[in-house]
């Protein structure tokens, strides 16, 4: 017998059978890119897609995708999950990451993404659980930090991304 599970869910974003989200992006375009990030479908299920290879060649960029204000006020810790997908795999683990900010902030803080999916699939694999206790108490936007180089720029997918307590 599986006991039930204990987890407040805080924020639910991204969701694979979502036709549209609240997300915003800052930084979306780059020298021959006009849409790092976009929400898009695929075989019915959407997901958050970044990518800044156009033309057969790689660009430089950064862009962020951005949540709306989540209200950890009440919340005395808070951890993110969210399942990704990636293929080629050369800038992303050392350019791309998971964000987090205080509202009304205009820096984002990395964080550490703890599994990523397998380099050469397009399978989708859970991130792990990232800790967001150090905000509890205060409201805050998570996000994606995109970033490639001449050496790279990976496609990166996300999708499902939870908050709990």
């Amino acid at each position: 017998v599986t006991p039930p599970s204990t987890d407040t869910a805080i924020y639910s974003g991204l969701a694979e059978d979502a036709a549209s989200i609240d997300w915003t992006f800052e930084g979306n375009s780059a020298d021959g890119v006009e849409a790092i990030w976009a929400w898009k479908e695929y075989s019915g299920k959407h997901y958050l897609n970044a990518s800044a290879y156009v033309g057969g060649k790689a660009i430089a960029a950064t862009a962020y995708a951005c949540s709306p204000v989540i209200d950890l006020t009440t919340r005395k810790s808070a951890r993110m999950t969210f399942d990704q997908a990636a293929k080629f795999q050369t800038t992303l683990r050392t350019l791309c990451c998971a964000v987090v900010r205080e509202e009304g902030a205009s820096t984002w803080t990395e964080l550490t993404i703890p599994a990523w999916p397998e380099a050469g699939s397009w399978s989708f694999v859970s991130a792990g659980e990232i800790d967001l206790s150090a905000y509890a108490g205060k409201k805050i936007q998570v996000g994606f930090k995109y970033g490639s180089d001449a050496s790279g720029a990976d496609t990166w997918e996300v999708k499902n991304l939870k908050i709990s307590e």
